[in-house]
């Protein structure tokens, strides 16, 4: 794609962004000032940064995208965001951050695999997906 903004968002309310393929960009996704967007099955891939919600983006939802190959996956200056729908659906794929699956349930505290791993991924600034997901979801993009 090589551009600036893969999607750029600004002041909207109630989008549903899903199922796009945004590679090469500066910012794969970019929203700003948005509010109760739904962000779910999206590649993310050799972008400088994969999603950014940043100036006022709060009650986004993020899950089972996948982040691959960018220089910085995602960022938020907000919170109140959510970066994954929960146990057992799950959050997003990310390369190359920390991983381990040996435990599973809503606390990931019982034995037994379930394909999320038992670490959180922080999101830069304010964010936090707690059900990392182990595998590129099938569904995905």
């Amino acid at each position: 794609m090589d551009c600036q903004n893969g999607i750029y968002l600004d002041s909207c309310h109630r989008n549903a962004l899903d199922e796009n393929r945004v590679e090469g960009a500066d910012h794969g996704i970019f929203l700003w000032d948005c509010f109760d967007c739904v962000i779910v099955d999206n590649i993310l891939s050799t972008c400088g940064l994969g999603l950014a919600l940043v100036h006022t983006s709060e009650r986004n939802t993020v899950f089972h995208n996948v982040f691959v190959m960018n220089a910085r996956h995602a960022t938020c200056d907000e919170e109140g965001n959510l970066w994954d729908d929960g146990y057992p659906l799950g959050g997003n794929y990310w390369e190359g951050e920390p991983a381990a699956d040996a435990f599973s349930g809503p606390e990931q505290s019982q034995p037994g695999a379930d394909g999320i791993s038992d670490v959180a991924i922080q999101i830069l600034f304010t964010g936090i997906d707690r059900y990392p997901l182990m595998a590129i979801p099938a569904e995905g993009g």
